[in-house]
């Protein structure tokens, strides 16, 4: 449990992550004085012993505007405007799930690092493309918007032939649908049936919850 603090003494780290942060550059090594955050996120299951999919792994690294890693940040992953995704009940350790927010917390180590592995689904239905991206906050501070992937497209059953339907569906209509969208190119194609098969075959999200917490409405 994180212990309280002068809350002026939060003032400039604000600062420092407002000034600094960017996503990471293409090709390249982000830029120094920077807090980076994943490209995308893909939401996962579990397989047959409750071990999260290493598919979904991900992370944000906080870091100030000298470049050092800032520990004890709660980053927070939130999902409250999406429609198409739903999560699940209990998420890994070190991970704190809202109900009510539809957000997934998680506070950075001594390297100023927070590890996700994010267990939900799409829901049902056509997906809503401008509506699949979550909002990524380090203590309340904005650090950008990725869009959101789910290798349980049905939501339920685990990752299951249904999927790989709604999947070519979503390929077949050109929309591009995030969340069909598994290597976060822009576009559903090749690489993300390659990236979908290896998860069915392997059997990593064969279990999805029993009960996630509901898609906001429409």
């Amino acid at each position: 449990m994180r212990t309280s603090r002068n809350p002026l003494a939060s003032i400039p780290i604000a600062l420092a992550l407002v000034l600094g942060v960017s996503m990471p550059s293409a090709g390249g090594p982000p830029p120094l004085n920077t807090s980076t955050i994943p490209s995308m996120i893909a939401l996962v299951g579990t397989d047959a012993l409750g071990a999260p999919d290493p598919a979904g792994n991900c992370q944000v690294v906080v870091r100030d505007l000298a470049n050092n890693p800032v520990a004890g940040v709660s980053v927070v992953v939130d999902f409250s405007g999406t429609n198409d995704f739903g999560l699940c009940p209990s998420q890994p350790a070190g991970e704190t799930l809202d109900a009510a927010g539809r957000t997934v917390t998680a506070v950075t180590d001594a390297h100023g690092v927070a590890p996700f592995v994010i267990l939900g689904s799409a829901s049902p239905g056509l997906p809503d493309p401008a509506r699949e991206r979550v909002s990524i906050f380090a203590d309340g501070v904005l650090l950008g918007t990725v869009p959101v992937a789910a290798y349980d497209l049905d939501g339920t059953g685990g990752v299951r032939g249904s999927d790989l339907a709604i999947w070519t569906a979503d390929f077949v209509s050109g929309s591009n649908a995030p969340r069909s969208d598994y290597d976060g190119s822009g576009a559903v194609g090749g690489g993300d049936l390659s990236r979908w098969a290896t998860v069915f075959v392997r059997a990593s999200s064969s279990f999805s919850c029993s009960a996630g917490i509901p898609a906001s409405s429409r």
